[in-house]
């Protein structure tokens, strides 16, 4: 490739260059960094883009993406949520469990070009057919021993411990599902990934197990039952919450997203942790 100028965008958490600031990056040849400030009179390079009125930043981190194609039924490819959406490491969130995590691993992670993490989801199966079949249908499907293995095993990979916590998943068994995966991310020393929803369980419930480290996502959610702009206290007890090192994560999606809520919840102060 020959060498390119990004010219005139707007900074944002570019170290050293104060948010807002116009600036422009020289990337040589080789693809390496050469210019980070401003380039005075006739710029040397094979290719100069203008980037005036546009944002420039390092590549994002995304903490809930669903890359395991053909293996669940959300997923994407990973180059759908990769390098050419801005995203340098994602994080697929629960897509894959004990059973299928090593297939998540050889034929997805491996290949891709570029890193991608994962949380295990706490059940046997992950999301293989979530969207009609709920991965916590009943015992067999939480075996807390193989998935403590498999996080191990894969621990420079798996980064924590997945639970959809929403009625139309968890259905009579209510929190049990979600302790046992606490119980379970102690044990392997890694956070907790809960996904809240329509109650049962409540959020009271959820929110009095979660510590320091753990990630609640799609915290911005429309659902009724687990609003924070429809119920007061909630909203409160995550602002407590997130003060105390408790992770909020937008996990926006196709559903689990609530413009208003986000809206309002920024507004009064209270911003998700990963943005």
């Amino acid at each position: 490739m020959g060498s390119v100028l990004l010219r005139g965008g707007q900074a944002m958490h570019l170290g050293g260059v104060p948010n807002k600031t116009a600036v422009d990056i020289g990337i040589g040849g080789d693809g390496r960094i050469t210019l980070a400030g401003r380039w005075p009179g006739q710029p040397r390079f094979d290719e100069v883009i203008d980037l005036r009125g546009a944002w420039l930043s390092p590549a994002w981190i995304d903490l809930h993406v669903h890359c395991y194609y053909g293996g669940t039924w959300l997923s994407l490819r990973p180059e759908q949520v990769g390098p050419a959406t801005g995203v340098g490491l994602a994080v697929d969130c629960g897509s894959a469990g004990e059973a299928n995590f090593p297939g998540l691993r050889e034929f997805i992670i491996a290949p891709a070009p570029f890193p991608i993490l994962a949380y295990l989801n706490i059940s046997t199966i992950g999301l293989v057919a979530a969207n009609r079949v709920s991965e916590l249908i009943g015992d067999p499907v939480l075996d807390p021993e193989r998935t403590a293995r498999v996080a191990e095993a894969h621990r420079d990979l798996i980064k924590g411990i997945k639970v959809r916590a929403s009625n139309q998943v968890v259905r009579e068994w209510g929190m049990t599902p979600v302790r046992v995966a606490k119980a379970l991310a102690r044990a392997v020393r890694l956070p907790l990934v809960v996904h809240i929803g329509e109650a049962p369980p409540t959020l009271d419930e959820i929110l009095d197990i979660l510590e320091p480290g753990d990630v609640i996502t799609h915290c911005f959610t429309g659902r009724i039952t687990t609003s924070i702009l429809r119920h007061e206290p909630y909203f409160r007890r995550f602002e407590t919450m997130a003060a105390a090192g408790v992770i909020l994560d937008l996990g926006h999606g196709q559903g689990s997203f609530h413009y208003p809520t986000a809206r309002r919840a920024v507004e009064r102060g209270l911003l998700p942790t990963t943005r």
